[in-house]
């Protein structure tokens, strides 16, 4: 599902309804002018999208959690400090380059972790958010 774009009717839910998908932005845009223009052929008072003259689309994009490498070390610094004041220049000097190994090691197994247990995310997040404006009304 990553990668696929959807569409969103609604004005005022900030909840996407994602049980139709599509591979390209345009199919996407098509299947949203497709329910309006359909919608508008029905008697007004089974208008679901009456007053509707835009709608979104927009591309799913799939939670991926990672161990903050960053707020790893300032937490361990921070207990550092709480044993030892003098201490307080604990990790300072850590090689970026030793830094980006931890964080690749750190994270593969924490995902080799939430794949083993079945912890991986079922969400994400909708980007690439795009209003699309119907100009004229069948």
């Amino acid at each position: 599902m990553d990668k696929k774009w959807f569409v969103h009717m609604s004005n005022d839910d900030e909840n996407w309804d994602c049980s139709e998908e599509f591979d390209t932005k345009d199919e996407a845009i098509a299947y949203g002018k497709y329910l309006i223009i359909e919608d508008r052929k029905l008697p007004e008072d089974e208008q679901e999208y009456y007053d509707k003259e835009s709608f979104d689309v927009g591309q799913y994009k799939q939670f991926k959690p990672r161990i903050n490498m960053e707020v790893l070390i300032e937490w361990v610094q921070e207990r550092a400090y709480d044993i030892c004041e003098d201490r307080d220049d604990y990790l300072n000097d850590v090689k970026p380059e030793y830094l980006a190994i931890l964080d690749t090691s750190l994270n593969e197994v924490f995902q080799k972790w939430l794949d083993k247990y079945d912890y991986n995310p079922n969400f994400g997040e909708i980007v690439n958010i795009e209003t699309i404006n119907m100009i004229c009304r069948s």
